[in-house]
């Protein structure tokens, strides 16, 4: 009797120590890189009344006679390889680790030692350095080789993350910008003459802080040609600068300074007469817009290309050919450019029959390629004043000029 009742108080202390250990899981819920812990049992050693016999020629053997005397605590298990749901405390420096491929942990010092924890709730002490804040012990990780900027894993140190070196930094002058955002074309400012503004702040290499403004309007046609058919739409945008407005200098009123307006004038006394005034403002303009050319380089430069309309035309070597009544006039690709040059209409391309008998057609330049407004109205300030190519390899005529400004053009067919 007292036997049975020893086993069965020995179960009961067993399980307190197993709800021992839920509870003490229960009450660390909220600690920070608590491991929890699982218990496991194991039955306790059998006393033995009667031994075993084996087996015989006449008789089988029997199972000896044991009584188990009840229950203990196997092991108490800690897992320290899987780690709990993500929190979010709204400090920057709590951190908590990531087990995807293996179990991570942080070090620490102690002031003698390094040990390794999971605790990542850090604060930042009096001489910088990143510590527990539970027990201050100081978190240590790789440094920087200040000459070659390469990461030393050699050994690790205190992390000193407030020291004078990391709070200030040398100014850095802005090297590119984005502007987004979502452009309605049935807003009135859009379609207004000054056009939608928007502005965009960047910095000099001093620190100094600019507002860009930029105007964008609409109204640009859009030509597409689709086998014999020609559609014309008011798809197209220009972007062009404005203002340049300095953050840090003002004006006796107090006003932001227009320091673009004041570039643009200091170009523009160069010029003799309003067209030169006028051309070297664009020019100046065109200087700091920054457009790139195909060798990466900022010329202030923008290219616009014209491809050759064949077959109508074709290209012979250094002329261009013209199918025109069953016959075959050419021109020089000089004469081609020079006419594009001085804003002409028609070329004269001519034909010479086996007779020796010379005939001449005046086709226009709008015909010959693709996308030139009639009269070159895609030039229409006398300000941009292009300078005309002929590229022979891509058959299409090239008009450089200063970019005052972007054309840009929306593709209704697929949102671009």
């Amino acid at each position: 009797m007292m036997r049975s009742l020893f086993s069965g108080v020995a179960g009961l202390k067993t399980h307190q120590t197993k709800m021992d250990v839920i509870g003490n899981n229960i009450a660390n819920v909220n600690t920070v890189a608590f491991k929890y812990s699982s218990t496991s049992f194991q039955d306790i050693m059998y006393q033995t009344m009667s031994g075993a016999s084996g087996a015989t020629a006449t008789k089988g053997g029997k199972n000896p006679n044991q009584i188990g005397l009840g229950v203990t605590t196997g092991a108490t298990k800690v897992t320290i390889t899987k780690s709990g749901a993500a929190q979010s405390t709204g400090d920057a420096l709590d951190i908590r680790l990531s087990d995807a491929n293996s179990t991570n942990f942080f070090i620490v010092n102690n002031g003698s030692e390094n040990v390794f924890t999971r605790s990542g709730s850090f604060y930042v002490d009096g001489n910088g350095n990143l510590a527990m804040t539970s027990t201050g012990y100081l978190v240590q990780g790789w440094q920087v080789d200040p000459t070659t900027g390469a990461i030393q894993r050699d050994t690790v140190s205190s992390l000193r993350i407030m020291s004078p070196e990391n709070m200030t930094s040398e100014p850095e002058k802005t090297s590119e910008a984005t502007i987004s955002g979502v452009l309605d074309k049935n807003d009135v400012n859009v379609t207004s003459t000054d056009g939608y503004a928007t502005t965009l702040v960047f910095y000099d290499e001093l620190g100094y802080a600019y507002t860009a403004r930029f105007s964008i309007k609409s109204g640009l046609d859009e030509t597409v040609t689709s086998g014999n058919s020609t559609t014309t739409s008011k798809n197209g945008y220009t972007i062009k600068l404005t203002n340049i407005y300095s953050n840090s200098q003002k004006d006796a009123a107090g006003n932001p300074i227009d320091i673009l307006e004041t570039y643009l004038n200091d170009a523009a006394s160069s010029g003799t007469d309003a067209e030169a005034k006028a051309k070297a403002k664009t020019e100046a303009l065109a200087s700091i817009f920054g457009h790139v050319n195909e060798n990466g380089e900022s010329d202030g430069k923008q290219t616009d290309s014209f491809k050759l309309n064949a077959p109508t035309f074709s290209l012979q070597g250094d002329l261009i050919a013209y199918n025109y009544g069953g016959k075959t006039y050419t021109a020089k690709i000089d004469d081609v450019v020079k006419a594009a040059q001085d804003k002409a209409a028609t070329v004269s391309f001519t034909n010479t029959d086996e007779k020796g008998t010379t005939s001449t057609v005046n086709p226009n330049l709008v015909d010959m390629f693709k996308g030139l407004g009639t009269s070159l109205t895609n030039y229409n300030d006398n300000a941009i004043s292009p300078t005309y190519t002929f590229d022979k390899a891509t058959m299409m005529l090239k008009a450089t000029y200063g970019a005052v400004n972007y054309n840009v053009m929306f593709n209704s067919s697929d949102g671009t």
